[in-house]
């Protein structure tokens, strides 16, 4: 696996499976319509067959392009507001990085 290759010399590194990194994403990204899926993967069930119990899984992994989706976390709240994660998101996007917080100046998240 090429990331495991290059990542060699980092001490206690681990690199998931694509598989189990796609599991992971779709179970953090989803909620209550993923009752079936995981418990068809449960059963021993394939992936390929398991995924098609899941309507709406493009929704699921590739919400919406709105502030307004709903995600099961939105429920928690960490500090962080929510318009903040959402620009982050967007620079994610373009590949822009974000500069390290300074908790002492900037309050542009809402958690500090």
């Amino acid at each position: 696996m090429f990331i495991k290759r290059e990542l060699y010399y980092i001490k206690n590194s681990k690199v998931e499976s694509p598989k189990s990194a796609f599991i992971q994403a779709l179970i953090a990204r989803g909620g209550r319509d993923l009752k079936e899926f995981i418990f068809l993967l449960s059963k021993g069930v394939s992936l390929k067959e398991a995924l098609k119990s899941i309507p709406n899984i493009e929704d699921i992994l590739s919400p919406k392009d709105s502030l307004e989706t709903v995600f099961p976390w939105d429920k928690i709240n960490i500090g962080v507001k929510k318009e903040y994660l959402w620009r982050e998101w967007k620079r994610a996007l373009r590949l822009e990085f974000t500069a390290f917080c300074n908790t002492k100046k900037c309050k542009i998240c809402g958690a500090c």
